[in-house]
């Protein structure tokens, strides 16, 4: 849908910022059959150009989502929600692919021949796949969940980050969390010189396929990995090959209760486990997968997340910016007005500058042109409705009101029309966030 290119027959192309975007096939895929999201989805964003930057878009019910060949792409703060191919691709050198979320990965095979990837890369070089290196590729902060609903029936068995065809040269991964039922979480078949450091690994539904693994392998070809770091990693299986590989202060796991707060999706550390405090110092990320400062103990803490009690959450303001308006034409962010009695959500992180770690955010919430007296009220998306609203108004009236509304996990906020009959319009807009 989205393609910058750099190419004798469309022109030259680099330095290219794509912001804010939303990019979708279809609004809503929730009636698509599996042939439908393999003959009807359409991917997202292609770029073949160098230095061009992808930051806090979203992009729904795609095909294959950010696939980037050329160098120097920076691809921050994207969410993708509602893939049927690979997630996130890095073909070229010194990409930077951070604080991306990766969700809800559909139909496997069949009907579908691809191996669906969160994130995927491979070398090609004058002998073809395989035979070149991937140099100076960041992976951090990123967030990869098979889907939020287990038993979906079009939910497919996503590999994590997926590097099969080497050499990798260079890479840094860090901070990245996998939650997928499949066997390959974190995998490089062909690594040298690089480091994969706090990252947490763990299985959906603990059936097969999985657990899923951090692996190091030898290339295809039987090369062997070299001089790699594997440090403060929590998964629920290892596998590392090579000549200088470094393994220390990894723990793998089997009861997944005993350490996170609400497993498999709130990976938070519960505290006083065995990961708490039990990491190494040396190449570890100053800051954790939501931005908290390394450590806030005695030690750095294994896994992705650094345990902090005492953190305080704290404010992002950000340019007026408009959310949501229901007077415009029919849309995802758009019209139409909301009926009574009805309940409405928007995924929000990935507009206005909002990311997806995001907890809650800061908002004007006008209403106007309702037929009937009533209220608003803003939750969380996917929660129980609150006993109190947002926004009360009479007939007929416009009326504005500020209110900060906690986010869900997947950023997402829901909006209930407390009226007798009819409808009302209402504009959601943004000043700030919390994190």
């Amino acid at each position: 849908m989205v393609n910058v290119r750099d190419h004798n027959w469309f022109g030259p192309a680099w330095d290219v910022t794509l912001e804010g975007c939303e990019v979708f096939s279809v609004p809503d895929a929730s009636s698509w059959s599996a042939l439908d999201w393999v003959n009807t989805a359409s991917s997202g964003v292609s770029v073949d150009a160098d230095r061009v930057s992808v930051r806090d878009c979203r992009l729904r019910n795609v095909r294959f989502g950010i696939s980037v060949s050329g160098r120097d792409a920076r691809i921050q703060r994207n969410v993708i929600d509602g893939f049927s191919a690979d997630g996130l691709r890095g073909l070229g050198d010194y990409g930077l692919f951070e604080y991306n979320r990766i969700q809800n990965n559909y139909v496997g095979d069949p009907p579908d021949g691809n191996h669906d990837d969160g994130f995927q890369s491979w070398s090609l070089g004058p002998g073809g796949v395989g035979t070149g290196e991937v140099r100076g590729v960041t992976l951090r902060g990123n967030v990869f969940v098979n889907d939020w609903v287990p038993s979906h029936p079009l939910r497919s068995s996503m590999q994590g980050i997926g590097c099969f065809d080497g050499f990798f040269v260079d890479w840094v991964v860090e901070n990245n969390v996998v939650i997928t039922d499949h066997w390959h979480g974190i995998s490089f078949l062909g690594m040298r010189d690089s480091r994969i450091v706090n990252n947490t690994v763990i299985d959906l539904d603990q059936t097969s396929p999985g657990p899923p693994w951090i692996m190091v392998a030898p290339h295809k070809d039987g090369r062997p990995s070299q001089n790699v770091v594997v440090r403060n990693n929590l998964s629920t299986d290892f596998s590392l090959q090579g000549i200088g590989i470094v393994a220390d202060h990894n723990l793998e796991f089997t009861n997944a209760p005993a350490l996170f707060v609400a497993p498999p999706y709130d990976l938070h550390l519960r505290p006083a486990t065995s990961a708490v405090d039990a990491g190494s110092v040396d190449l570890a990320p100053p800051l954790d997968v939501e931005g908290v400062p390394r450590p806030q103990g005695p030690g750095i803490d294994l896994g992705a997340y650094e345990r902090c009690p005492g953190c305080s959450t704290r404010f992002f303001t950000i340019a007026p910016c408009r959310l949501v308006d229901t007077r415009n034409p029919a849309g995802p962010l758009g019209g139409p007005g909301l009926a009574a009695g009805s309940d409405r959500t928007f995924t929000i992180a990935g507009r206005c500058g909002i990311p997806s770690s995001a907890k809650a955010v800061s908002l004007n919430v006008t209403v106007t042109g309702s037929t009937a007296d009533g209220h608003l009220r803003l939750h969380p998306g996917g929660s129980a409705l609150p006993l109190v609203s947002s926004i009360s108004y009479s007939a007929g009236q416009t009326r504005a009101n500020n209110a900060v509304i906690q986010v869900s996990m997947l950023g997402e906020l829901a909006v209930f029309a407390g009226q007798a009959s009819g409808t009302v319009h209402f504009i959601l807009d943004a000043s700030g966030y919390f994190q």
